[in-house]
C-alpha cells in the first residue's frame, strides 16, 4: 500500500520523516513516500512527485499552524483528492486542533497527531491493507514511544523558529505571484515590470477571499497555459482543464465554477471559443467567460456576452480578480 506523505516547513517535514520510518513497523505492507527523501539524485523532481501522487493509495498531509496556507501543501492535497475518495486524504494536525485546520484542508476528516488520532489513521490504513494486522491497537501501543519521541523533537525544533505572522504570509503570496509572472514574461506577454508588480500586490490583498475559487480552463494545448495554472494554484484556486467545447460543457453541468477561461481557436476552428460561449448561454450557464487569444485586436472589442479578452498573463489575472471581487468580495 503506497502512502504519500505531504509536508511543508521544518516541523511538518520532521513529522513526515518520522511517519516514513515508523509506519512500516506497524505493517510492513505500508510503503510511505516523501519528496526530499525518496527522490534519487538526477531524477526530475516535478515528474517524480506527479508519478507518486498518481500511484498513491492514501495521502497523509502533515499540517501545522504555520503551513496551512502553503500553496504546495494545498496543491498536493488537491491532487490527491482528485484521485482518491475523501476518506483516503487525511490531514494530520500537528500541535493544533482539527477544528483549527482551515479550508481547503478543513474539508477532509482531520486527525490529531496524538496517540488516539494516530490510532484512527492506523485503523483506516489497516482496513485498506491486504495483509491486516490482527491487533492494530496492540501494534500502536508497542511502537508509539518511538513516534512520540519524534513528535516531541519536531515540536522542539519548531519552537526555535519564529512563527510567521499574517504580514509574512501575505508577503510570501506577493513574492510567489511576482516571481511566476516574471517567469511567464520570458515566454509570453505579461506586461511591464510595474504592471506585474501591481497585479502581484492585488493578489496579496485579495488572496484570503478568492481562495478555493473554481476555474475551468478550456484549451486544446494545455501546456500553453501551464504558467497560468501555476499562478492560479499558487493562490489556492482550483483549476480544472478541458481540451474541447464538449468536455467543457460537460464540466459546466456539474459543480459550479466561478470563472471560465477559454482560448478562441481550438483544433483548427477559429470560432470554437464563440461556440462555447453560445452553448453556455443556450444552456443558461451564466459563469463569466474570459477569452485568451494569441494576438489581441482592440478594435474588435470584447465579444458579446464575454467578460473580457486578452493575450497577456497579467491582464488575465486582473480579469479573474475582477470577477471574483464582484462575486466573492
Amino acid at each position: 500500500m503506497k502512502v504519500f506523505l505531504s509536508w511543508s516547513g521544518e516541523e511538518s517535514l520532521a513529522v513526515a520523516k518520522a511517519l516514513r520510518e515508523w509506519l512500516p513497523y506497524i505493517n510492513p505492507e505500508i510503503r510511505p513516500w516523501i519528496s526530499g527523501t525518496d527522490i534519487a539524485p538526477g531524477e526530475r523532481w516535478s515528474a517524480e512527485v506527479a508519478q507518486q501522487l498518481e500511484a498513491a493509495d492514501v495521502g497523509i498531509v502533515c499540517v501545522t499552524r504555520e503551513n496551512q496556507s502553503s500553496p504546495w501543501l494545498n496543491f498536493e492535497a488537491g491532487a490527491l483528492a482528485k484521485r482518491l475518495e475523501s476518506s483516503r486524504v487525511v490531514p494530520l494536525a500537528i500541535n493544533l486542533k482539527p477544528s483549527e485546520v482551515q479550508q481547503p484542508l478543513g474539508q477532509f476528516q482531520t486527525k490529531e497527531a496524538t496517540k488516539s488520532g494516530i490510532l484512527d489513521v492506523l485503523r483506516s490504513l489497516n482496513e485498506l491493507s491486504t495483509n491486516r494486522v490482527p491487533d492494530i491497537t496492540l501494534a500502536c501501543d508497542r511502537w508509539w514511544p518511538q513516534f512520540e519521541a519524534a513528535l516531541k523533537q519536531a515540536a522542539a525544533a519548531a519552537g526555535e523558529e519564529p512563527a510567521r505572522d499574517q504580514h509574512t504570509l501575505l508577503e510570501e503570496i506577493y513574492r510567489i505571484v511576482k516571481e511566476r509572472l516574471d517567469q511567464a514574461s520570458e515566454t509570453a506577454p505579461a506586461g511591464r515590470e510595474r504592471e506585474r508588480t501591481q497585479v502581484a500586490r492585488r493578489a496579496e490583498r485579495i488572496a484570503s477571499f478568492i481562495r478555493d475559487a473554481r476555474i475551468l480552463l478550456v484549451n486544446d494545448v494545455p501546456r500553453e497555459m501551464s504558467h497560468v495554472v501555476s499562478l492560479l494554484q499558487s493562490l489556492e484556486l482550483s483549476v480544472t482543464s478541458s481540451i474541447s467545447t464538449e468536455e467543457a460543457l460537460a464540466e459546466l453541468h456539474g459543480p459550479a465554477f466561478d470563472v471560465v477561461i477559454s482560448d478562441m481557436r481550438r483544433n483548427g476552428d477559429d470560432g470554437a471559443g464563440l461556440a462555447l460561449l453560445q452553448n453556455m448561454r443556450e444552456s443558461r450557464v451564466t459563469t463569466p467567460l474570459i477569452f485568451t487569444v494569441g494576438r489581441f485586436q482592440p478594435e474588435k472589442g470584447v465579444p458579446g456576452g464575454a467578460f473580457g479578452i486578452t493575450n497577456r498573463v497579467d491582464e488575465l489575472l486582473n480579469l479573474i480578480f475582477d470577477v471574483l471581487e464582484r462575486t466573492r468580495g
